[in-house]
C-alpha cells in the first residue's frame, strides 16, 4: 500500500464518521426488510450488529439518532436556529460587493423568504447568510461569478438524505430505528431568470428524485450585476440550499447535504471579483495580492466551503458547496538545484567540513549560494515592468526586502572572513554541526552496570567517519546563519 492509498483510506474514514455514507457506499452488516413499516424481534440478541435496508442498501441507525451520529453537512429544520428579526427585503451576502467599491460592503439586516442574512463584524470583507452561520444552520450557499448570455443556463444538482423513523418491537419493548433515505434535486437557472431577478432571492423550480413529505428542501438563488462590468450577461450569483421543514429533531433535518452548479450551453463561471487588495505600499494585503495573483477564487461559501474543478481557459467546469473540504498541499522541498558545466542538474550545498577547515572551497560554495540569490532578485526586478500597475509597488517592496536580506548575508560573509574571532567561532560551529550529524548515525552500543555499580559500555567506540550525503548546509540554512551574523555588525563592534 502506498502512502497516498493510506491517506485516502484515512480521509474516507474521517468523512464517513463525521459526514455520513458516500453516495456509492454498499450496505454494511445484515439486510433487513423494512417494507412493512415496522420491525419485530423476539429477543434483544437478535438486534445486535449492523443493519441495512434490503431494498435500497441504505444504512439503518439502531443505537443513536442521526443528529447525534453525524455533525457535518447538516441542515436543521426551520426554527431550530436563533433567527434575526428582518429589517428590509435586501440583504448583504458574503463577497457581494457594492457598485461603488468592491471592498466597502454595508448591507442591511433582512429576511428574504425563508433565508435570513446578517452582517458578520469579524470580517468586514465577508457577510454570510445567518442561517448558514448560526449554531444550528438551516441553509448553505455559495456565490460565484457567471457569464450567462441568452439561451445559456446554469445546471444545479443537490443531494442530501433524511432519516425515516422505523418503529421496532423487541421482546415486548418499543424502540425507534432510523432508515436513511437519499434524495437528489436538480434545477436549471436560465439566463432570462438571472437578468430579470435583481437583488431578490427567488426559488428554483427543482425536480426531485423521489417525492417526500417528511422534509421540505428548497433551492433558491440570488442574482445581481457585477460592479464595473458593462456586460449585462455577467452576474454575481448565489445559490442556496435551505431546509424549510417545520419541526425539530432528526426527522426534519437534512443530512449529508451538498450541491453543485455547472454552466451549460456555453455559459461560463469566471474568477470571482477580488477586492482591490493592493492597498498602500508595504501592506500585507498588497504583498499577498502579488504573491497569489495566479491563484484565483471561483466561488465563496456561506456556512460551507466552496470548491471548484480546475479551470480551463478561464472558466471553471463546476463549483460546489462542500461541508467537509479536502485540499492536497503540494509537496515542497528546501533543496535548490543548478546546472553544472555538463548541463547536469546538481543540488546547491555548502560543505560543513570545508567551512570547519577554513578551506577556499567552502567560501566558494557560499559565493555560489549568494550569487544565485542575487541573480534571482535581479530576475524579479526585471519582471516588475510587466506586472499590472496595482502589483508594482508591492513587487518593488519585495525586491528591496530581498536586496536588504542579501546585503546582510554578504555582511555576515565579510565578518567571518575578516574578523579572526568570528572566523574561529564560525569554524567551530561548523565542526560541531558536522560531528553531530556524523555521530547521530553511528550504531549504538550496549550500556550496563558491573557488580560495583560502574557503567560499562560494550565494545570499542565506533569510528566517526563522514559519509556521503551528510554534513552539508542547504542554501536557506547557510543564508540564515550569514544574515544573523551580518545583522547590526557595526553596532556589535565587529569590524
Amino acid at each position: 500500500m502506498s502512502g497516498i492509498d493510506a491517506r485516502n483510506i484515512m480521509e474516507s474514514a474521517v468523512r464517513r464518521e463525521l459526514f455520513g455514507p458516500a453516495p456509492d457506499e454498499a450496505g454494511s452488516g445484515k439486510p433487513l426488510d423494512t417494507s412493512a413499516g415496522s420491525l419485530h424481534f423476539e429477543s434483544w440478541p437478535e438486534t445486535r450488529g449492523l443493519w441495512f435496508d434490503e431494498a435500497t442498501g441504505e444504512e439503518i441507525l439502531t443505537d443513536t439518532e442521526p443528529l447525534r451520529r453525524y455533525g457535518i453537512g447538516v441542515l436543521y429544520p426551520r426554527g431550530s436556529a436563533t433567527r434575526i428579526v428582518p429589517a428590509e427585503s435586501t440583504a448583504g451576502i458574503s463577497g457581494l460587493p457594492t457598485d461603488d467599491q468592491i471592498r466597502d460592503v454595508e448591507p442591511a439586516l433582512g429576511l428574504v423568504d425563508d433565508v435570513t442574512f446578517a452582517r458578520q463584524d469579524s470580517d468586514t470583507d465577508d457577510f454570510d447568510l445567518s442561517d448558514a452561520n448560526s449554531f444550528l444552520p438551516s441553509a448553505m450557499a455559495i456565490s460565484f461569478r457567471a457569464r450567462v448570455a441568452a439561451e445559456q443556463s446554469l445546471q444545479v444538482s443537490a443531494s442530501f438524505a433524511y432519516y425515516q423513523k422505523v418503529p421496532v418491537h423487541i421482546a415486548g419493548s418499543s424502540r425507534e430505528w432510523w432508515l436513511r433515505r437519499p434524495v437528489t434535486m436538480s434545477a436549471t437557472i436560465h439566463a432570462e431568470t438571472l437578468l430579470e431577478s435583481t437583488k431578490e432571492l427567488f426559488s428554483l423550480d427543482a425536480e426531485s428524485s423521489s417525492p417526500q413529505e417528511q422534509v421540505h428542501p428548497q433551492l433558491q438563488a440570488y442574482s445581481r450585476p457585477v460592479p464595473g462590468d458593462p456586460d449585462p450577461a455577467c452576474r454575481l450569483v448565489t445559490v442556496v440550499l435551505v431546509n424549510t421543514s417545520v419541526g425539530s429533531g432528526s426527522a426534519a433535518a437534512l443530512l449529508q447535504a451538498g450541491f453543485e452548479i455547472r454552466p451549460t450551453s456555453g455559459a461560463q463561471i469566471e474568477a470571482y471579483p477580488e477586492p482591490d487588495a493592493a492597498g498602500e505600499s508595504g501592506s500585507e494585503e498588497a504583498s499577498i495580492a502579488l504573491l497569489y495573483r495566479h491563484k484565483q477564487t471561483y466561488a465563496i461559501g456561506h456556512g460551507c466551503a466552496a470548491d471548484w474543478d480546475e479551470p480551463e481557459g478561464g472558466s471553471a467546469a463546476a463549483v460546489r458547496a462542500d461541508p467537509l473540504p479536502v485540499y492536497e498541499v503540494p509537496s515542497l522541498t528546501p533543496d535548490v538545484y543548478r546546472q553544472d558545466e555538463r548541463g547536469q542538474r546538481v543540488p546547491v550545498q555548502v560543505s560543513m567540513h570545508s567551512l570547519a577547515s577554513g578551506s577556499k572551497d567552502g567560501h566558494q560554495q557560499i559565493d555560489t549560494v549568494l550569487g544565485l540569490y542575487a541573480s534571482w532578485i535581479e530576475d524579479r526586478r526585471q519582471e516588475i515592468g510587466n506586472l499590472p500597475e496595482r502589483y508594482r509597488d508591492a513587487a518593488e517592496d519585495h525586491v528591496e526586502l530581498c536586496s536588504g536580506a542579501l546585503a546582510r548575508m554578504r555582511s555576515g560573509q565579510k565578518l567571518i572572513v575578516e574578523n579572526k574571532n568570528a572566523a574561529r567561532a564560525f569554524r567551530l560551529a561548523n565542526e560541531a554541526m558536522l560531528y553531530q550529524q556524523i555521530r547521530s548515525n553511528l550504531p549504538t552500543r550496549k550500556v550496563s552496570l558491573d557488580k560495583n555499580g560502574i557503567v560499562e559500555v560494550a565494545g570499542p567506540a565506533p569510528e566517526a567517519v563522514r559519509k556521503p550525503g551528510i554534513g552539508n548546509w542547504r542554501p536557506f540554512q547557510i543564508a540564515f546563519l550569514l544574515a544573523v551574523a551580518g545583522t547590526d555588525v557595526a553596532d556589535a563592534g565587529l569590524k
